[in-house]
């Protein structure tokens, strides 16, 4: 029903944590890559839990008895990048984490190949598609400044600017994004996940509602 093109991983990262904030039911993030050492907020915390992606999603588990997170990532990214950056691969994450926050490795794909979909959907009701990945080297400002201080990697290196976009959608276009988020889950991991129930996904249908000006000025 609704789109908004979000400019820069600022207004991204913090309109998606916003966002899973109202979950209920089901969180599904499908990245090319991701980090879990990675601030949401650098610097300057604003919205509810923790700031770390990896300590956020654990917390929204505890938080939300019927929540379920599911995190699929690019296998040989897992490997390559994981282990020397010091985030520990997914599939170790996995023993490590609570019953409802399920990692998996997406190998479903021809050998060296990548899918390179950035995907983040919340009880089916709200959607977010584009170019940037929830791990290092990704979070900057509109204004792209020299030395900003909050371009900080996890071990203390400093990146240069990035710029970036997504869109946040709704309605129909955020249901099919969650029809390819349970297919790709499904071909991964062999697991069938049902669709959100409807009166779930209208919950957090009303997230977007309160976001629209923040929408429109990005």
């Amino acid at each position: 029903d609704r789109a908004a093109v979000i400019v820069d991983a600022e207004d991204y990262f913090r309109a998606a944590k916003a966002s899973m904030l109202q979950a209920r039911k089901r969180i599904m993030l499908i990245g090319w890559d991701f980090d879990t050492r990675i601030e949401l907020e650098p610097r300057k915390r604003t919205l509810p839990g923790p700031n770390q992606v990896g300590r956020f999603l654990r917390w929204l588990t505890r938080e939300r008895p019927e929540l379920e997170i599911y995190l699929l990532k690019w296998d040989l990214g897992t490997l390559s990048d994981g282990l020397p950056r010091g985030m520990p691969p997914v599939f170790l994450l996995n023993w490590i984490t609570g019953k409802r926050l399920h990692l998996q490795a997406d190998s479903v794909h021809p050998p060296g190949a990548a899918h390179h979909q950035k995907i983040v959907v919340i009880d089916d009701a709200i959607a977010f598609c584009g170019g940037i990945d929830m791990t290092v080297d990704r979070w900057d400002s509109r204004s792209h400044t020299d030395g900003d201080v909050r371009r900080t990697e996890p071990n203390g290196e400093k990146y240069n600017p990035w710029h970036d976009a997504t869109i946040a959608v709704d309605g129909a276009a955020a249901r099919a994004m969650g029809d390819l988020a349970r297919a790709r889950w499904q071909a991964a991991s062999g697991e069938e996940l049902e669709p959100v129930a409807d009166e779930t996904a209208d919950q957090a249908r009303r997230v977007v509602a309160s976001y629209s000006a923040d929408a429109d000025e990005c």
